[in-house]
């Protein structure tokens, strides 16, 4: 551990989450908008590698033309398939370039964490290119690396003390928590899914929780991304019968 890469890193941080709960306050209808931004300004965008880049909008799937809801950040690998963007972070991000979704909540509460469940699981049911040509499959097939779907709030309606976020996630009726895989609250804790166990991180420090669950992310998206291979752009533009593509797992 560095103390003062800590130290800034932390600072950073601060400055970020103190920014989006102003913002948070303002009652206006573009107020998610502008806690979104900042976020992604603040937090994600400076640490991701030149290749990376993060915006909001629906992630597309050439295997059956489905079109997601629109999410809050997208994280995306531009040498994969390459977004459509209708100005300088949003738009259309196909789901082989997709490396992470993250919701973002002013306030989480039971509703706004089952919407985000919602949303995480709508995405797992989506089928990906495999990134190798048909006629090069091996015959065991390949493991594509679904994206890492999250949910990150500033605050919660939970009463500090009782019940944790994910106590109430876990205790709601028709959950997926095979899709939605990491939940930040600030302040309250970092809770994400490894070998079919919720696990959580000890809040050391100030925003450890939140530092976590950047480190968490970030740490994987490298490894999300080789999972792809090279997925087909021309999937995405032509039927099966008018240019062979590749093959889909």
């Amino acid at each position: 551990m560095n103390t003062l890469f800590r130290d800034v890193f932390l600072a950073r941080i601060g400055a970020a989450i103190a920014e989006a709960r102003s913002a948070s306050a303002i009652p206006h209808p573009g107020v998610k908008g502008q806690v979104r931004e900042i976020l992604i300004r603040e937090l994600f965008q400076p640490l991701l590698p030149a290749d990376f880049g993060v915006g909001h909008g629906h992630i597309v799937s050439s295997v059956e033309g489905k079109v997601s809801r629109e999410r809050d950040v997208i994280i995306y690998d531009r040498r994969l398939v390459p977004p459509v963007l209708y100005e300088r972070s949003l738009g259309l991000f196909p789901l082989e370039c997709t490396l992470a979704a993250i919701e973002v909540k002013s306030r989480l509460t039971c509703r706004e964490l089952r919407d985000a469940d919602a949303k995480a699981a709508e995405l797992f049911d989506f089928r990906y290119q495999s990134g190798v040509t048909a006629d090069k499959l091996p015959p065991g097939g390949v493991t594509v690396e679904r994206l890492i779907d999250a949910l990150f709030a500033l605050d919660t309606d939970l009463v500090e003390g009782g019940i944790t976020e994910i106590q109430r996630y876990q205790s709601m009726a028709e959950c997926h928590p095979e899709a939605l895989r990491k939940i930040c609250v600030v302040g309250r804790g970092y809770w994400y899914r490894w070998e079919s166990i919720w696990r959580s991180t000890a809040q050391a420090f100030e925003f450890a929780e939140v530092a976590a669950f950047i480190a968490g992310i970030l740490g994987v998206l490298g490894r999300v991304a080789a999972s792809r291979r090279v997925p087909s752009l021309a999937n995405y533009l032509f039927e099966d019968d008018e240019m062979p593509g590749t093959a889909v797992v």
